[in-house]
């Protein structure tokens, strides 16, 4: 069945579909044309474990008064939703046209997260735990050190780095477990005009993954973003706003802040290196001296010594 039957078994039997612009994931999504509104399908045929997901965190975000597409359809067993169509603001395009609303824009997005932190969620949510952060780790093994170290020493730099961050994760019980979306970046997110009167209201996207898990996370994700700059300026009001209206002790925040940056940028350099290697896509090695530059900045706020120890003694950075 595609998703042509899937949409006329839901009465769109006339109607034009132009594929989206999409991003690392397997996911395609396509704009669909009707003589009354447009949709956006969602294409997760080649992944239909994520359909499902995605409606119930959907309906999570909505009970607690966050913008997030209106699913009019679904089929999880094909992989394919029918889904409420935001349009074209996209939140990182809109502040690239727009500098002077940078910082409010930022703060709002925050605000998206601080709402979700000051919520009760549990609905049967995973949890992110040890052994999903140490899945993603091995993404960076994988993809980057073992391409770059020798046979006679990947394996020992491989077992001491999973050790090192196997006790930098027992720092993370610090701060409560959040509902947490783990791709909350500028792309992610779409500036929904008509859906409140205040014309920066925010709709989230790409939350098919969420998790329970370190309130730090969304942050880092968002102000350490692989594809777009943010001055440490801006970063830190976000974080002092951000600390303001959750009441989490600083220290312990920062904290978390850095390791799970450390964990999230080497993961992306896997990643990208994963896209070039295996997908022959290089567009994504351009945004790397960016991840580089937030791994160093955490490693230097951390300041960990058996972490910086293992980068330097097995020499990675952005020149490997």
């Amino acid at each position: 069945m595609s998703f042509s039957s899937f949409l006329q078994n839901n009465n769109l039997s006339e109607y034009e579909a132009h594929q989206l612009a999409s991003d690392c994931s397997p996911r395609k999504y396509y704009r669909i044309y009707t003589k009354e509104m447009k949709y956006i399908l969602m294409d997760s045929s080649a992944e239909k474990s994520s359909v499902q997901p995605f409606s119930d965190v959907a309906k999570i975000l909505n009970d607690v008064g966050i913008v997030s597409p209106i699913i009019y359809a679904h089929n999880f067993d094909l992989g394919y939703m029918l889904l409420e169509d935001f349009g074209d603001d996209l939140f990182s395009s809109y502040i690239r046209q727009n500098p002077q609303d940078l910082e409010s824009f930022y703060i709002a997005a925050i605000d998206v997260i601080i709402k979700i932190c000051n919520s009760d969620i549990n609905h049967n949510i995973p949890i992110y735990s040890y052994e999903l952060l140490d899945k993603e780790l091995h993404v960076f093994v994988d993809w980057f050190l073992k391409k770059q170290l020798t046979e006679d020493i990947v394996q020992e730099a491989v077992d001491e780095l999973m050790e090192i961050f196997a006790n930098l994760y027992t720092r993370l019980s610090l701060l409560p477990s959040v509902l947490v979306l783990r791709d909350y970046h500028a792309d992610n997110l779409m500036i929904v005009r008509d859906k409140m009167p205040d014309p920066g209201s925010l709709g989230v996207l790409d939350f098919q993954d969420a998790v329970l898990g370190n309130p730090a996370y969304d942050i880092v994700s968002f102000l350490q973003d692989a594809r777009f700059d943010v001055s440490d300026n801006l970063a830190n009001r976000c974080i002092k706003h951000f600390l303001t209206y959750t009441d989490y002790d600083k220290e312990a925040f920062m904290e978390c802040y850095h390791i799970l940056g450390l964990q999230r940028n080497l993961k992306i350099v896997g990643i990208f290196h994963r896209k070039n290697l295996r997908d022959g896509s290089s567009l994504y090695l351009d945004f790397l001296p960016r991840v580089w530059l937030y791994i160093e900045k955490s490693l230097n706020e951390l300041n960990y010594e058996p972490l910086k120890n293992w980068f330097k003694k097995y020499n990675i950075n952005s020149d490997a």
